[in-house]
């Protein structure tokens, strides 16, 4: 059975936004509990070391990949030839951000 509205809202006001915005992203009905609390999150945040984008990618793969240029995730599939080109590879700081 489903924990009742006030129990997800009790644990979801307890984390850091990152943290809200990882749970939030499992399922449906939980980023509509996270999106009630905090809202739209910047992809850009940072947690710790981290921006938020980093710490979700690898979870997104392979049918979202991260563009920076818009700094959003994008489905592989929709993403031009010239696009994919352009992300194929890039590295930042020594780790790969695109995995084709």
């Amino acid at each position: 059975e489903a924990l009742p509205l006030e129990i997800h809202l009790q644990i979801f006001s307890n984390l850091d936004i990152c943290s809200s915005v990882c749970l939030g992203i499992s399922s449906k009905k939980l980023y509509e509990v996270h999106y009630s609390i905090h809202g739209p999150v910047s992809l850009l945040r940072k947690t710790g070391e981290l921006f938020l984008y980093k710490v979700i990618r690898n979870w997104m793969l392979p049918v979202w990949v991260w563009d920076p240029l818009p700094t959003i995730f994008r489905k592989y599939d929709d993403l031009s030839a010239f696009d994919k080109l352009r992300l194929y590879g890039r590295e930042e700081e020594g780790d790969v951000l695109w995995i084709f």
